[in-house]
């Protein structure tokens, strides 16, 4: 590969052999590495998320890097990808995109573009409601889909 773009792969649970092996390196090794911390507090839905009895909970994720990042700029790649996951999930369990067997290049492109433009068109509709409940609602009510698709509301 001639560029080098800067990247943040998550290693997750389902690469038990990669993940196993990243976990003994890091127990194997931890007095002799130099680390930093940096540790921020999100809210999310208009309420910061604590435990159900006031205890602190911390979760270890390990992530592949191309160069070392700042604390704060490692957050922000972090949850950039957390944004990704997140609209590939959406797409998976709202859309059955991964069980799309299409295999013509371009219309699988198009039809992906479309799976994409139809949860930002939902998501930016006012309607409080899931968006698989509006998602049902658009397919039983055409004012509802125009309303949808224009972005006005009828």
């Amino acid at each position: 590969m001639t560029e080098k773009g800067d990247f943040v792969i998550a290693v997750k649970d389902n690469q038990r052999k990669r993940l196993q092996e990243i976990r003994e390196f890091f127990s194997d090794h931890l007095e002799q590495l130099r680390y930093r911390e940096y540790e921020t507090a999100d809210v999310g839905h208009g309420r910061i998320d604590e435990s159900a009895d006031g205890r602190e909970t911390h979760d270890v994720r390990y992530d592949i890097l191309r160069r070392t990042l700042s604390g704060p700029r490692f957050g922000e790649a972090v949850r950039g990808h957390w944004g990704i996951e997140s609209m590939h999930r959406v797409l998976d369990v709202n859309f059955r995109e991964d069980d799309s067997r299409t295999r013509e290049r371009t219309l699988g492109n198009n039809r992906s573009w479309l799976r994409r433009f139809a949860i930002a068109r939902l998501k930016h509709h006012p309607l409080k409601e899931s968006l698989r409940g509006k998602m049902q609602i658009a397919d039983r009510n055409d004012d509802f889909l125009a309303e949808v698709l224009t972005g006005q509301q009828l």
